[in-house]
């Protein structure tokens, strides 16, 4: 499951862990990507939202600092039901917006080694492709790309079509593609119109369900709706 929380902030106003956490639950993810995560800010409370999730869970958490604020830290974090191997993380390339931030973890399944690089990325068309060319390149995947069991995740700010969705979609396949039924948009979560949250799996993987869950809860959660994918590890 990817997930843009806003902060655990929903449309209500009110900073609710609780609420965030139940959207998840429902759904139980062996994997859990979140974006717009805060650690320690004050006016959200001043707690891990990451470390508290992964307790309300039963998950592990690893958080990947964007920026630091005045009390507190804002960025991504990646949750798993197992034992998480971080092989890289650290913020992208900067105009005009803000920090953006990436993790790279690695996975056993079944034996199998499964790579996943999460991200949020800009809002900005030049700054998405910058940072989406420094993921694919030489100091991240580039030596990975041809693997198999391979995920790039999360809120890529990205429309189908978009020159960042096109050039994923050369080396891995949109999982809402290949997936029966119609494509889900994630954003706005009141009225869901733009996908923009993404999974992308190499080959090794089938993929058998994908849903966008929209409802009262996760209309109000957060600003946007969380897409869920049910992988299938191919040997």
């Amino acid at each position: 499951m990817t997930y843009n929380t806003r902060s655990c902030r929903g449309l209500d106003g009110r900073v609710d862990i609780a609420r965030v956490a139940r959207v998840v639950r429902e759904f139980s993810p062996d994997l859990l990507l979140l974006q717009e995560v805060d650690v320690g800010e004050a006016g959200n409370g001043g707690v891990d939202q990451a470390l508290v999730l992964a307790s309300e869970l039963r998950m592990v958490s690893h958080f990947t600092r964007a920026f630091s604020r005045e009390s507190g830290h804002y960025g991504i974090a990646m949750l798993a039901s197992n034992k998480l191997s971080i092989e890289r993380e650290g913020c992208l390339p900067r105009g005009r917006d803000e920090v953006r931030a990436a993790q790279w973890a690695r996975l056993l399944v079944g034996g199998l080694e499964v790579d996943v690089v999460h991200t949020h990325l800009s809002v900005r068309t030049r700054e998405r492709q910058l940072q989406l060319e420094l993921l694919l390149g030489e100091d991240w995947l580039k030596s990975r790309l041809s693997h198999p069991h391979l995920i790039v995740c999360g809120d890529l700010n990205a429309l189908p079509h978009s020159r960042v969705y096109r050039t994923l979609g050369k080396v891995l396949k949109d999982a809402q593609r290949v997936c029966p039924g119609r494509n889900l948009p994630t954003w706005p979560s009141w009225a869901p119109l733009a996908r923009i949250d993404h999974v992308f799996v190499g080959r090794g993987f089938r993929v058998q369900r994908c849903q966008v869950p929209w409802n009262r809860l996760t209309a109000m959660a957060s600003d946007h709706l969380p897409l869920l994918v049910d992988l299938l590890v191919l040997p």
